[in-house]
């Protein structure tokens, strides 16, 4: 069992093609759990294994995967970058306590760079910027910087920089140990130290008291500082490296996840209701607390059927038990808890606060729901996913298709909340309804998974 402070869940956001796929890649990699590199041009990454993922090379649901880094549990949650599936993005918001931001060297800050940085700032998750794909040939770091900057602020403090760009990338150096720095970014490393030392002595009132009498501040109140206005929002670091070449900067990134992100006991009470009633209950993210998660996706396996998968918020579960859907007020029974490492799943005892897990075959609980104890009920919010502007028509063509596409239909908005579906009153048509109007591509996605959903 890992101990609440000992979590750190983290989601995964950026433009398409950012390389965020390759960077879970990488992280995977340097920790042990897989044994070979996969490549987005091959359709081989640990997130991209759905079949249309693999043929379009592109994300299109939220992964999840955990590692372990210096004896802390990190969950993962790799959300696509493409708008039409901004819902995934959202849902894995609701479970993650904190973001990595990617942003491609070579192609700067992008609209889906700043849609999830939205996302994230709407949602107060503290945040950490990844600039990937150093290795990339006609890259400009200062500009890229003072992009970042501009984009986002002047929060935004490099904690590391890259001894060069483009091919002549061969590792990264810390702003706080800048001895074995190539002089040509040595003076830079010690001149953003200074305004790091500013940051995490302005996050604490005792500190920069202190500071501003001239006292030198200690390596472990510098961290802690840091640490202090990252949770707050008032400080994103940013991070170099490659995720591609020789995993560069990699390992600092996930060593920053640990030291600078914070563990879910340090955000504090979370604030729900009890069912109908407009009356607030709390639940501290603590083991001794009543049960209670949140449900914040639906996938459809082909060999265990719906799982549930759930971020725990409060106390712990047991396999071969029952919880209360407290958002429709009925009794589920489980028996198999699943730890899930992208495609496949590990069967546990027990699940705790601060893990997530998922469950198979439940009957009534989907996306969006709280699942809690029966006898200390709570609902939390559910996500507020933006209307769908578009809407098509679907016109099978026999009665027994009909009833074939309905219920998958029905399958696919299990598992995309943002997608809908209805009957046209006057036309009595079936219509499928979408969050981003899709493109041509995208729509083929649709076709395929209609096909993959349909009852054999």
């Amino acid at each position: 069992m890992q101990e609440v402070k000992d979590i750190r869940n983290i989601a995964i956001l950026g433009h398409s093609s950012s390389g965020k796929s390759t960077l879970v890649e990488a992280i995977l990699y340097k920790n042990g759990a897989i044994s070979r590199l996969g490549r987005v041009e091959d359709g081989s990454t640990s997130s991209d294994f759905a079949p249309d993922e693999i043929k379009k090379r592109i994300s299109i649901n939220t992964s999840v995967f955990n590692i372990i880094q210096d004896s802390k549990l990190i969950n993962i949650l790799d959300a696509p970058g493409y708008a039409d599936f901004a819902g995934d993005t959202l849902a894995a918001l609701r479970a993650a306590d904190s973001v990595i931001l990617t942003v491609g060297s070579h192609s700067g800050v992008e609209v889906g760079t700043e849609r999830s940085f939205k996302y994230a700032r709407k949602a107060n998750k503290p945040a950490i910027i990844f600039v990937n794909k150093c290795d990339k040939e006609d890259t400009d770091l200062d500009a890229l910087i003072n992009e970042i900057k501009e984009k986002f602020g002047s929060i935004c403090i490099p904690f590391n920089l890259p001894n060069a760009m483009g091919d002549g990338l061969t590792g990264i150096h810390s702003v706080f140990n800048s001895a074995d720095a190539p002089e040509s970014i040595k003076s830079k490393l010690d001149e953003i130290y200074k305004g790091i030392v500013d940051f995490a002595a302005e996050s604490d009132d005792a500190l920069l008291e202190r500071y501003l009498e001239g006292v030198e501040l200690t390596e472990e109140e510098v961290s802690q500082g840091l640490k202090k206005a990252v949770r707050a929002g008032t400080l994103i670091p940013v991070f170099f490296g490659s995720a591609l070449k020789d995993q560069i900067g990699v390992e600092a990134l996930t060593k920053a996840v640990v030291n600078l992100l914070p563990s879910p006991d340090e955000l504090g009470v979370l604030i729900g209701n009890k069912p109908e009633s407009d009356d607030e209950v709390e639940r501290e993210p603590d083991l001794k607390e009543p049960f209670s998660a949140f449900v914040f996706k639906t996938i459809y396996d082909a060999y265990v059927g719906q799982l549930t998968v759930f971020r725990i918020f409060s106390g712990k579960l047991d396999s071969d038990s029952s919880f209360f859907n407290s958002s429709n007020g009925s009794k589920e029974k489980i028996t198999k808890i699943l730890k899930i490492q992208g495609k496949d799943q590990s069967a546990v005892t027990s699940a705790f606060c601060g893990e997530i897990v998922a469950v198979a075959k439940l009957k009534n609980t989907n996306t969006g729901d709280t699942v809690c104890d029966e006898k200390e009920k709570v609902v939390f919010d559910s996500i507020d996913y933006p209307a769908s502007p578009m809407c098509s028509s679907v016109k099978p063509k026999s009665r027994e298709d009909e009833e074939k596409i309905m219920e998958a239909l029905h399958r696919l908005s299990f598992e995309d909340p943002t997608f809908k579906v209805s009957r046209e009153e006057q036309t009595k048509e079936l219509c499928d309804a979408f969050f981003e109007a899709f493109s041509i591509p995208n729509r083929e996605v649709l076709d395929h998974e209609l096909l993959l959903h349909q009852p054999k």
